[in-house]
């Protein structure tokens, strides 16, 4: 049996086929597809892995095989538990439980694959006290890295100030704009890197924007896909206290119910409350 078919089927399948989907992919049988598993295994070519549940054998094609040789077994588990867990990640006493394997040796392992820039640990600004292991080429998922708003997981304050600032400046220099053409309009200017901000991360910003009142949202054209913004209108603020007679008084210190200056005899109260409000 040509080993070259069996590669070609696993490399086709991203979470890999098991040794009955592989003798239907190769048109092979069980007795002349397992010694070419055995010879791609050994090579660091395939890596195999149990389904749960079921545990079923699953086979897949290894793009870092070359990388992977010389591991032992118990190095080769962790490799894939930390490959199966994605860019979310897997917390050490996970894989601890499934590996099973004792404690010393789980802390060794990690630290030859790390050695080896196979795996990496990574900080969750959910809980900072959990170290999550990933494949070391996976870029975290935002639900671990916080995504742009965070910056060695702390909530960076200064630049979600900063972006609301350009964004409205924009918004209110092009009187209606949508999300599209302002994150366009921030790479064009290099406010930002092209890879730093996600569209959907700058429809956060605006729509806590238009939460705050500062933005408002307009009704797009039929079949537009991004929601347009328009200034929001500015309410002037207003000092309750300033307005009244009270606030602006220079004698107010001496005035007193039934003193010679008094709420009962003062002329500007009365006028302030025969006003038409």
């Amino acid at each position: 049996m040509d080993i070259k078919d069996v590669e070609d089927a696993l490399r086709g399948s991203v979470h890999g086929l098991t040794a009955q989907k592989l003798q239907k992919a190769t048109g092979s049988s069980l007795e002349a597809l397992t010694p070419v598993l055995q010879q791609l295994l050994a090579s660091s070519t395939v890596s195999v892995y149990t389904t749960v549940p079921g545990d079923t054998l699953v086979y897949r094609f290894n793009k870092d095989g070359a990388s992977l040789e010389g591991l032992t077994p118990e190095q080769r588990l962790v490799y894939q538990i930390c490959e199966r867990a994605g860019n979310v990640g897997i917390w050490t006493r996970d894989i601890k439980t499934q590996a099973n394997i004792p404690q010393h040796t789980l802390t060794k392992t990690l630290k030859v694959l790390e050695q080896r820039s196979l795996v990496k640990n990574v900080k969750s600004v959910v809980n900072k006290s959990r170290k999550l292991y990933m494949l070391y080429n996976a870029t975290p998922a935002k639900e671990i890295t916080g995504g742009p708003w965070y910056t060695d997981q702390e909530f960076d304050h200064a630049f979600v100030e900063d972006l609301c600032k350009m964004v409205l400046g924009m918004v209110k220099q092009q009187g209606v704009s949508d999300s599209k053409t302002i994150l366009d309009r921030l790479i064009a200017s290099s406010v930002i890197e092209a890879n730093c901000l996600a569209l959907e991360d700058l429809e956060l910003i605006m729509q806590m924007l238009v939460y705050d009142g500062r933005l408002e949202v307009e009704r797009g054209p039929s079949g537009s896909s991004h929601p347009r913004y328009r200034p929001g209108l500015e309410v002037p603020s207003y000092n309750h206290l300033t307005e009244t007679p009270c606030g602006v008084c220079p004698v107010v210190s001496q005035c007193s119910p039934g003193g010679l200056i008094s709420p009962e005899s003062c002329p500007y109260i009365k006028d302030w409350l025969a006003l038409d409000w």
